[in-house]
């Protein structure tokens, strides 16, 4: 940035912060009494400690933004005013700079801190209401699975539902993916595994192998709604055998961001595993995300191990 324009910038906020003292040394004396603490500084206090409650409590965060806002800058107003430091104000007539400078240090040093302190409680309140946001959603999507009737002898049919059962809207932007984990068909001679078939714009993209791309600009769908909106794929269909299917292990991915974040990205995991039962039937089974050993590996003949 050239040095001129460095010099104008500062400039200008030096003109900016001797405006604003001279508004607040204005004001101090016949707005005293407002910030006075004797009247009503307990009342700003109880303001503020009625938003820091209300935060660590609550979900309430516009009241607890709203009061430790007003409170906040209430107590800041209160200590300029405050009779601590207009006792200690050197008479207009004094000459010595090193008074006034004693004097504005005590004024202004305790008032910057507050403001510091005011800016973070707010700033802490927005990412605690942002992290709620997030947390009620992904502890309210319900991912569900189904195998349709006249596909009952096929799991590779099954329907997946997302199901937004949360306080906040999903936007757009969002994507369900079915990652194979292992697949065992043809009396365990044929397999499939590190497969992911990804949602993409009512199409279906292949990812082999490796991380899951972030959603891009292109990966738009309806959005769901909260209070119960949802969206049912079959996205496992692609994933298919000649004859019967042995087993199948799979983990489900919603990919996914919200109406009020835009910029972050979540995920909601869901690891099923199928196999045909002794009464001739195939039942979905729910397993942990982490578990590292494949469910469907003891399908597969020896020769293919």
């Amino acid at each position: 940035m050239p040095r001129a324009v460095l010099r104008e910038i500062a400039e200008v906020t030096q003109r900016v912060v001797k405006g604003t003292y001279r508004l607040a040394r204005h004001l101090r004396r016949p707005l005293g009494p407002l910030f006075h603490w004797n009247y009503v500084g307990s009342v700003a206090f109880a303001v503020l400690l009625a938003g820091v409650v209300t935060l660590m409590t609550t979900q309430a965060f516009s009241f607890a933004r709203w009061s430790i806002t007003i409170g906040g800058f209430w107590i800041i107003l209160w200590w300029l005013s405050s009779d601590h430091v207009l006792r200690e104000r050197p008479s207009d007539s004094c000459s010595d700079r090193s008074l006034w400078n004693a004097y504005r240090l005590k004024e202004w040093v305790p008032a910057l801190l507050g403001l510091c302190m005011l800016l973070y409680l707010v700033k802490f309140t927005n990412n605690s209401e942002r992290e709620y946001q997030r947390s009620n959603v992904s502890s309210h999507l319900l991912m569900s699975y189904s195998a349709p009737d006249e596909y009952g002898d096929n799991p590779l049919k099954s329907i997946i539902t997302v199901q937004n059962n949360s306080d906040y809207d999903i936007s757009p932007r969002h994507r369900l993916v079915c990652e194979n984990n292992l697949s065992v068909g043809n009396d365990g001679t044929s397999a499939t595994h590190d497969l992911a078939l990804a949602k993409m714009n009512s199409g279906w993209m292949i990812i082999s192998g490796g991380e899951l791309p972030p959603l891009a600009d292109s990966s738009k769908e309806p959005p769901l709604l909260k209070g119960g909106d949802g969206q049912s794929d079959s996205c496992m269909a692609a994933f298919g055998f000649t004859n019967d299917v042995m087993c199948l292990d799979f983990t489900v991915v919603f990919q996914y961001q919200l109406s009020l974040q835009p910029e972050f990205e979540q995920r909601k995991y869901l690891r099923i595993v199928s196999y045909k039962t002794d009464a001739g039937k195939y039942v979905w089974h729910q397993q942990p995300i982490d578990q590292r050993v494949s469910y469907c590996a003891s399908f597969l003949k020896p020769l293919y191990h």
